[in-house]
């Protein structure tokens, strides 16, 4: 979809990633990604059909819908670096470096029902 201003937009709705503080772990011969956040890459790259890759003046809005998945003392800016290394790893934007992505944000709206499952839903604006 576009605007008048010639801007590129796409949503995903994604799962709630693991935090990033495990996403890195240590071994006998380095550092490995987690399964558990490689799971998380894989099961979700599924929920995204790229229409076009974004290149240059990107935009990342990231609404945290609350639920069960969320905890309430969980920082909100801890999503921000799975949802840039999915959008990535898709190919839904070319980098997550400052020179293509100038704007990250997240908000948080609680959930209607407590038995509602939490979800991130992810604008991505820009310049394809």
């Amino acid at each position: 979809m576009s605007n008048q201003a010639g801007l590129q937009y796409q949503y995903f709705k994604l799962t709630v990633p693991p935090s990033v503080n495990k996403v890195w772990l240590r071994g006998k011969h380095g550092s490995y990604m987690a399964p558990k956040y490689r799971k998380w890459l894989d099961q979700n790259s599924k929920y995204i059909e790229v229409e076009r890759e974004f290149k240059e003046y990107v935009h990342v809005a990231i609404d945290i819908h609350g639920g069960k998945g969320w905890r309430m003392n969980r920082d909100i800016d801890n999503i921000f670096k799975a949802v840039m290394d999915l959008l990535v790893k898709c190919k839904v934007i070319t980098d997550d470096c400052t020179k293509v992505v100038v704007k990250v944000a997240a908000s948080y709206l609680p959930p209607s029902k407590r038995t509602e499952l939490a979800y991130l839903k992810v604008c991505v604006e820009g310049i394809v």
